[in-house]
C-alpha cells in the first residue's frame, strides 16, 4: 500500500494504491477482482471523508 500527498485546489490530494488480488484465480478471480476493487475503493472514501470531517472540527491552533 502507498500514499500520495501532492497540492490541489487550495487543499491536498491524496491517492492510495493497493495492490491486491481476490486470491481466487481463474474465472472466479476474473468476477471477485472487480468487486474486491469497488469494495475497497468505497471503504477508502469513507474514511478519507470521515478524517476530512474530523480534521475540518479540530483545526490546528
Amino acid at each position: 500500500m502507498a500514499f500520495t500527498l501532492e497540492p490541489a485546489d487550495g487543499g491536498t490530494r491524496v491517492t492510495q494504491r493497493i495492490d491486491a488480488d481476490s486470491g481466487l484465480g481463474g474465472i472466479f478471480g476474473k468476477i471477485a477482482d472487480p468487486l474486491v476493487e469497488r469494495a475497497q475503493g468505497r471503504t477508502v472514501r469513507a474514511n478519507l471523508e470521515t478524517l476530512a470531517e474530523w480534521l475540518a472540527e479540530h483545526p490546528q491552533t
